[in-house]
């Protein structure tokens, strides 16, 4: 036979025969030829199909014809590809070939698969173990910061109490001393020491609360008492003082909310906090001569709010990173004001606690926070 120069092959006359053949040769081409004496050709075939489906052996089958009849016989048998009789030994070596290569291809394809899915679970239980070990280190900074917050929660508030009685002390010896004490730069020293030591305790206290609030946040347990308050009174009232001091910093506040703003059952706490610390951030990052625009209305009762100031743009790499904890953008402090990166973070849990939004954009020169809360908290 043609073929045999190049392929070793095992002869059977049997369908028994064959299928012993087939197991222990596990061979890389089956030949059947259709019309034997003492073997059924569609039979064997149907049989060593069967065995061959775990391997995806190719199959051969001889034919006495080209019939479609006949050929309908043979691929319902299970074969991959016929030759019809006589046989051109030549096309017969090509086919025969071809099946065999792309067998070994598909051989080699499954080993690479297996190697790559064995890579994958490895990698996969490598990431979850990493993933474990950063949770768990996750868990261990956040109880360390709420052990912490808790701890310096009671000295400060000592503290605090303490710097109020000193003032008090030295506003009572100014009184008594009179003129004297005006002219002492050494009282006058003393008051100016006070009022740092004051103010410092303030942001250390604001701090430690900031920690606690987002530790509350995390862990779902954030108190949330809701009210019914008239937003268009409540949202000035709220802002009036942000006037005096954009003005103080050479800023502009304007504030724009709608005519037709209606109650709402919302937590006014968290709602002050969310609009304080927008108004607070962006007097904070607005150079001198710029403007700060606070818009307020309600869509499909859906209180809709806008902080926005002039001068500065986000980078829109840093635009997600800007709620992440403790995160501040490099070099995005020109004037060295200062803080910890947690105001953000914090009303970004606020708002999404509320079951709101919030979206920043940043471009021609201005940058954008939008926040979208329902109008009517449960």
């Amino acid at each position: 036979m043609c073929i045999r120069d190049s392929y070793r092959l095992v002869g059977v006359h049997s369908t028994d025969a064959a299928m012993n053949e087939y197991q222990t040769l596990q061979p890389d081409l089956v030949l059947i030829d259709a019309e034997m004496k003492h073997l059924e050709g569609f039979t064997c075939c149907q049989f060593v199909s069967q065995a061959a489906k775990c391997w995806s052996t190719p199959i051969m089958m001889l034919a006495g014809s080209d019939e479609p009849k006949i050929i309908h016989q043979i691929f319902e048998a299970g074969a991959s590809d016929y030759i019809a009789k006589p046989i051109q030994w030549t096309v017969l070596r090509h086919r025969v070939q071809h099946l065999i290569q792309s067998y070994q291809t598909s051989q080699r394809l499954q080993q690479i698969n297996i190697d790559l899915q064995k890579e994958l679970h490895a990698c996969t239980n490598n990431l979850q173990e990493k993933i474990q070990e950063v949770e768990h280190l996750n868990q261990t900074k956040d109880d360390f910061l709420n052990l912490v917050s808790h701890e310096l929660r009671s000295p400060l508030s000592n503290m605090r109490v303490s710097i109020q009685m000193l003032s008090r002390l030295v506003n009572r010896g100014r009184e008594i001393c009179g003129e004297t004490a005006i002219r002492n730069t050494n009282c006058t020293k003393t008051l100016k020491y006070l009022q740092i030591l004051q103010n410092e305790c303030e942001r250390e206290i604001d701090l430690v609360n900031d920690l606690l609030d987002l530790q509350r946040l995390y862990a779902n347990s954030q108190p949330q008492c809701v009210e019914i308050i008239v937003l268009k009174e409540w949202i000035a009232n709220l802002t009036a003082p942000f006037s005096d001091r954009a003005s103080q910093r050479q800023q502009t506040l304007y504030a724009y909310l709608e005519s037709s703003l209606p109650s709402a059952t919302i937590d006014p706490t968290s709602l002050a906090r969310i609009i304080t610390e927008l108004l607070h951030n962006a007097c904070k990052y607005t150079p001198p001569q710029g403007a700060i625009v606070l818009t307020a209305k309600v869509v499909d009762q859906t209180l809709c709010l806008q902080v926005s100031n002039s001068g500065v743009e986000i980078p829109e790499c840093e635009r997600d990173r800007i709620f992440d904890r403790f995160y501040r953008i490099p070099g995005g402090d020109p004037w060295q004001q200062g803080g910890t990166g947690l105001g953000l973070s914090l009303i970004h849990h606020l708002i999404h606690y509320l079951n709101g939004s919030i979206r920043v954009t940043s471009h021609h020169e201005w940058t954008h926070f939008n926040v979208e809360l329902p109008l009517n908290q449960q």
